[in-house]
């Protein structure tokens, strides 16, 4: 018996199973504007590799790649999530957006312009139990929340990663 495979059918078929797992991000909506972190030491510089105990700032930064001025909103001044994952991808500490009151902010973004500064200093306290985080190599990970473009509603922004290394 033969049977015959449609091959649109299967290459929808792959990329719905890479897209459900979350191997493939496809994500139109935000392409106006590129999302970075980085991670600030004491001294106002930019590191991956930090000395324990040392207060590390993330810091998401937005840039506006289009040819045109984007007008970005916000439904509250929290508009950033960041979680810290160990090497099994278990979340040691999150810091995820609790507005208590609910103010819209506003930015415009010229062609090439970013907007830096939006972040969150962290203690190396774990979020279980307030210890102080073990010696090793953990993923930052972080995005922008509750964001529309252009007046178009983006509930997040894509996740964007980097490496930390507590010595």
């Amino acid at each position: 018996m033969y049977y015959y495979l449609n091959p649109i059918k299967h290459i929808s078929l792959v990329i719905g199973c890479l897209f459900l797992c979350g191997c493939l991000h496809i994500d139109q909506k935000d392409s106006k504007f590129e999302v970075s972190i980085i991670l600030i030491d004491q001294f106002g510089q930019s590191a991956n590799t930090f000395t324990q105990g040392e207060v590390i700032r993330f810091e998401l930064r937005l840039k506006n790649i289009s040819p045109e001025p984007i007008q970005l909103q916000f439904g509250s001044p929290a508009i950033s999530d960041f979680y810290i994952r160990d090497q099994s991808n278990i979340t040691v500490w999150t810091d995820v957006g609790r507005p208590t009151v609910l103010i819209a902010v506003e930015f415009t973004l010229q062609p090439g312009e970013v907007l830096e500064g939006w972040g969150e200093d962290w203690n190396q306290r774990l979020s279980r139990d307030d210890s102080l985080i073990d010696l090793g190599d953990y993923i930052v990970e972080g995005q922008f929340v509750g964001m529309s473009v252009d007046g178009e509603s983006i509930k997040n922004s894509r996740i964007v990663k980097t490496t930390l290394n507590i010595i």
